[in-house]
């Protein structure tokens, strides 16, 4: 991608003394959603179906869950500032543009940090909560591209008369 990136910038800025510079985010590792739940119930003997759902199914799930929907929000909200926050300090005089490029469920949780949705939370108040920020990003993004995305699947299902193909985008 980023041989493809600089192609590009070869061909169609010659003369640009500017560059772009890659950040990947994994967000999914630093959250511990289930307690190890999804390994307690799987037979040792089915590992690689244990593997395909711990590494996309089970995101979908966790992530439209109302017990898990925020953390999972704040999980990437929290790493992507993190990381902003880190190029700051390195580069303190950057005055530049932020893009994101999300790939399939990151389009829709970077979509719902974005627009600021919240989904239904249905957890009783606990003092050990996880920290919910409704703050979002220290950052505006300029651009988002979405590749593989199945955001206009839960901007369908979110609206509130299906038949009505108008309004699935939030005003």
């Amino acid at each position: 991608f980023r041989d493809c990136v600089d192609w590009c910038k070869q061909k169609y800025f010659p003369n640009s003394s500017h560059r772009v510079e890659f950040f990947p985010v994994e967000w999914r590792s630093s959250l511990k959603l289930d307690g190890d739940i999804v390994d307690a119930i799987t037979p040792y003997s089915v590992l690689s179906i244990r593997h395909l759902l711990n590494s996309s199914a089970m995101d979908i799930l966790y992530y439209t869950s109302p017990l898990y929907g925020g953390e999972v929000r704040a999980g990437l909200q929290r790493e992507l500032n993190r990381l902003y926050c880190k190029f700051i300090n390195r580069h303190p005089d950057w005055k530049g543009k932020v893009s994101v490029l999300a790939h399939s469920l990151g389009c829709v949780i970077v979509y719902d940090i974005v627009t600021g949705w919240m989904g239904p939370d249905t957890r009783p108040p606990s003092p050990t909560a996880p920290d919910i920020s409704t703050d979002g990003l220290q950052f505006k993004i300029e651009n988002m591209f979405c590749l593989g995305s199945p955001l206009s699947v839960f901007l369908a299902l979110r609206t509130r008369t299906p038949s009505n193909r108008v309004d699935v985008m939030p005003p």
